[in-house]
């Protein structure tokens, strides 16, 4: 009992250690100043806060199952077109919305334990469609977010190409690193069964 407790606590730190180092990959001065003058550079610290909070909340808390709700809402809040050129040109904007994209992270993290997995697939689903479409979006139409279409936004057009092959990218990366995360666990069960 005492050695499975210890095996618990250090997944718990390992959580924990991942989510901060994700944090601070935003959370410092250098990435702060690159943020808003690169789309590739502000997506990958969108990735990094949620990833942060999904880490830390599925590691450390157990929260009603509704709540990934509010936590998807505050990620696509951020996407549309004036939110996400206001976040990027105003430190008060930008602030607000780090907050929310840790939280929301936090929130959808903290859920999963209680989803069922089709919801679970369906979530995934779900990231995978509007992260695609984001991409689409900055590869064919950059004007809807950068300066030459919303005053608001500090982007020049050229820069979303190399944001949306970034994110294809991650999104592979992920899906490999999540069907390898999910076929191990198969393997670990069918290890584990008796007989």
């Amino acid at each position: 009992m005492g050695h499975r407790g210890s095996g618990v606590q250090r997944v718990g730190f390992t959580r924990l250690t991942a989510a901060v180092i994700f944090a601070l990959a935003v959370f410092n001065p250098y990435t702060e100043g690159l943020e808003g003058s690169s789309p590739l550079i502000y997506m990958l610290s969108h990735y990094s806060l949620i990833l942060s909070g999904l880490v830390a909340g599925s590691g450390l808390l157990q929260l009603k199952h509704r709540l990934w709700i509010p936590g998807c809402a505050l990620i696509l809040l951020w996407h549309l077109p004036l939110p996400f050129a206001l976040a990027a040109s105003q430190p008060l904007y930008r602030g607000t919305e780090e907050f929310s994209l840790l939280l929301s992270g936090l929130l959808v993290g903290g859920s999963l334990g209680s989803l069922k997995g089709i919801t679970k697939g369906l979530l995934l689903i779900a990231w995978l469609v509007g992260d695609t479409l984001l991409a689409i979006l900055f590869l064919i139409r950059p004007d809807i977010y950068a300066s030459e279409g919303l005053r608001a936004s500090p982007f020049a057009p050229a820069g979303f190409a190399l944001a949306g092959a970034g994110m294809v990218l991650f999104m592979n990366a992920a899906i490999a690193y999540i069907a390898y995360a999910y076929i191990k666990a198969i393997y670990s069960r069918v290890e584990s069964a008796p007989g």
